[in-house]
């Protein structure tokens, strides 16, 4: 049999000789909406596997969409975009595919997305009543491009097994407080969580090797604990970030670019290994008129006078106490220290 398109229930279908069927238009159904499991035609029964790109794109009037069955496997480019009144989708589990911008601009309010395979970009980009959403484990590997950026999401969960999240995945959530990141987590990409002002804490789990450019620019975060094994930082990650108070850099650390620690007027507590950093130590720490105690973990003491220098070469006027210390930052406290006072600087 050859396929055939057909409207059912205001929905119009096209079958294949396989015996499956696409949903291709439904512009002018309103309210909640069912999509079946299978449909009938001509006596002959398809199972519903695919929601065609635009079916429901710009429709004024659906408020929610709850697919039944398990059958469904993809829902192409932009099928919900622009569909502002759509509160509510939910889709079963088998699905495995989501394409470009499925849901731009829509009215979604929460989403628990299934474990899919394959995700495009900007997913749920410019939902702005999108208040949390939860990938569920077991799908992508990387967090696609937009996927929430400019939502009004307060929650973020992201799946376990997801290893990267992609540049801009999640920037401009000026409502975004809560955040959890995968334990698998190695990269985070390019402004990430630029214009997210109101996240004031994150947990960076123990696998995480890089973090991008911007990507925690001009956000809240008054803890910055960065573990061992992470490499590479790159320019202005965590740059204005005005509310931090303490910094701990790892060992491994081993490419810090320019301008990720500057401006920080409640900073008073830094750790940071000065074989690595100390290359870089004028253009990332400009402590302005910050107080506090800098604790450097050094393993070759001849290199003391540099980092003073480099500190002394950031500033402006200095209230700030440098501490150095051959000692792990966990034992730093419970250690003797060897304390050093730039000119001018009082005890």
């Amino acid at each position: 049999m050859c396929a055939a398109d057909f409207t059912q229930d205001g929905i119009m279908y096209s079958t294949s000789i396989n015996n499956t069927a696409w949903v291709i238009s439904a512009k002018s159904v309103a309210g909640s909406v069912t999509l079946p499991a299978d449909v009938t035609y001509n006596g002959k029964s398809y199972v519903v596997t695919t929601i065609a790109s635009e079916d429901f794109s710009d429709n004024e009037y659906i408020e929610g969409i709850l697919v039944q069955g398990q059958n469904l496997v993809e829902i192409q480019d932009e099928a919900f975009a622009y569909c502002t009144k759509l509160k509510m989708c939910k889709v079963p589990m088998s699905l495995k595919k989501l394409g470009n911008r499925v849901f731009y601009g829509s009215g979604l309010t929460s989403i628990n997305m299934p474990p899919v395979t394959t995700m495009g970009t900007g997913a749920f980009e410019d939902c702005t009543s999108l208040s949390s959403a939860v990938l569920l484990p077991g799908g992508i590997r990387e967090l696609p491009s937009n996927t929430f950026s400019y939502t009004g999401i307060t929650s973020l969960v992201i799946s376990e097994d997801v290893v990267s999240l992609a540049n801009r995945s999640i920037q401009g959530c000026s409502k975004l407080t809560s955040v959890k990141l995968p334990s698998t987590l190695e990269r985070i990409g390019d402004n990430v969580f630029v214009s997210c002002p109101n996240i004031s804490e994150i947990n960076f789990p123990s696998n995480l090797k890089s973090i991008g450019e911007f990507s925690f620019y001009d956000t809240k975060l008054k803890s910055v604990v960065l573990p061992e094994g992470f490499t590479t930082l790159k320019k202005y990650a965590f740059y204005k970030n005005n509310t931090l108070e303490s910094l701990v850099l790892p060992s491994t650390l081993t490419a810090l670019a320019d301008n990720n620690f500057s401006y920080y007027k409640k900073l008073k507590v830094a750790y940071f290994n000065a074989n690595t950093c100390i290359t870089k130590a004028r253009s990332n720490f400009s402590f302005g008129d910050v107080t506090g105690d800098y604790i450097i973990d050094v393993a070759d003491l001849n290199k003391v006078i540099n980092i003073i220098l480099g500190l002394w070469l950031g500033r402006e006027t200095c209230q700030v106490r440098i501490i150095i210390s051959c000692a792990s930052h966990k034992n730093m406290l419970k250690t003797k220290k060897s304390r050093f006072f730039l000119a001018g600087m009082q005890k």
